[in-house]
């Protein structure tokens, strides 16, 4: 048996689980996280894992978001990227625009 994190959408909890299998994994972060409804898998960088051969290789402690059918969760990289734009707001605009102008201008 390996141990697992769990998290919903939002972050809002982050819950060890220890299971064999995707389904128990599945069944088991439900339970934990209060979730009622048919649910998602997703690792941070995006991946969903839909399948139990790829769920085997992964590490313990791979942390995995539970999602709602109607549930999007922001990632890793989204949340990178939407710190760094706005910290650095201007060079994106000044990107932008240079990319607009270059892609009309052709």
């Amino acid at each position: 048996m390996k141990g697992y994190k769990v998290s919903d959408a939002k972050y809002k909890r982050i819950i060890g689980v220890a299971c064999n299998t995707l389904e128990e994994l599945k069944s088991k972060g439900k339970i934990k996280l209060g979730i009622d409804e048919d649910i998602r898998v997703q690792m941070t960088d995006g991946t969903f894992v839909d399948d139990e051969q790829y769920f085997q290789t992964l590490p313990s402690q791979t942390l995995f978001l539970l999602l709602e059918p109607h549930e999007e969760a922001l990632t890793g990289a989204i949340l990178l990227y939407n710190a760094l734009k706005a910290v650095n707001i201007d060079y994106f605009r000044a990107g932008n625009a240079a990319n607009t102008f270059f892609t009309s201008n052709v």
